[in-house]
């Protein structure tokens, strides 16, 4: 995982593609039992999400939207969590994808799991606090 936001920081636009190919193999490392895996892709995810540009964005967010409403619960929580990983893409995505994710994310926060309304109520914090707008907060 490391290895992998290294190279996205390193090549940035560049790389991007290759990520799109590997999205769903750093997506599982989310739900893994191990707490160390979780956290080191996660950091992965929030290092990369910085660089993304449109492109990569219009290709992860159907796999994301598609998966978050699987019946598997550890799924429906690693895929909340890569939402609220995008509070940590470049302005102009976050603009443009911000409705989709709050919107898909609400949808989630009405399940009956407590883990994933847990989940889905810190990603909507963490996405309300990168609105700069005074009149939307």
């Amino acid at each position: 995982m490391y290895i992998i936001k290294i190279f996205f920081e390193t090549m940035k636009k560049l790389y991007e593609p290759y990520f799109v190919e590997i999205f769903d193999s750093i997506s599982a490392m989310i739900a893994n039992r191990d707490k160390d895996v979780r956290k080191t892709a996660q950091e992965c995810f929030k290092g990369m999400m910085k660089e993304l540009s449109g492109y990569g964005v219009d290709k992860i967010m159907p796999n994301l939207i598609k998966d978050l409403h699987s019946m598997n619960t550890k799924g429906k929580i690693a895929n909340i969590e890569i939402l609220g990983q995008f509070a940590y893409c470049a302005p102009k995505q976050l603009s443009i994808y911000i409705p989709k994710i709050i919107k898909e994310v609400m949808k989630v926060l009405i399940d009956p799991q407590k883990d994933v309304q847990e989940t889905a109520y810190n990603v909507l914090n963490d996405i309300a606090s990168t609105i700069k707008n005074p009149e939307i907060v």
